[in-house]
């Protein structure tokens, strides 16, 4: 069925996405030592 597979699809791309992105944020918090996770809400915030 057609639909099926455009479900299957997207659903596997979007996944895909999601690991990249998380990937990515966790690549730029550990290693790079970017602030992108406390600008994110993450952590402790400042008055």
């Amino acid at each position: 069925d057609l639909l099926t597979e455009v479900h299957e699809t997207l659903n596997f791309t979007l996944l895909t996405l999601v690991i990249l992105h998380v990937g990515a944020a966790l690549k730029h918090h550990f290693i790079e030592r970017l602030p992108f996770m406390q600008r994110m809400g993450l952590g402790k915030k400042e008055l």
